[in-house]
């Protein structure tokens, strides 16, 4: 089982994240999106990754 306090978890409105090894893992949060919501979604996606093209994997954290 994975323990999520081992985690650094950034979160937004839509959204929690966790960079590691190179990969972007999200898991995203049952919420109304929007045009705001989402384009501060992703940059705040790209601020987490150093705005760095990563691999993307939406995940059960």
């Amino acid at each position: 089982m994975l323990n999520i306090k081992e985690y650094l978890l950034i979160s937004n409105e839509i959204a929690y994240y966790h960079y590691a090894g190179g990969i972007l893992f999200s898991y995203s949060k049952s919420i109304l999106r929007t045009i705001e919501n989402i384009s501060g979604n992703i940059e705040l996606a790209k601020k987490v990754a150093d705005n760095k093209p990563v691999p993307h994997s939406d995940c059960i954290l």
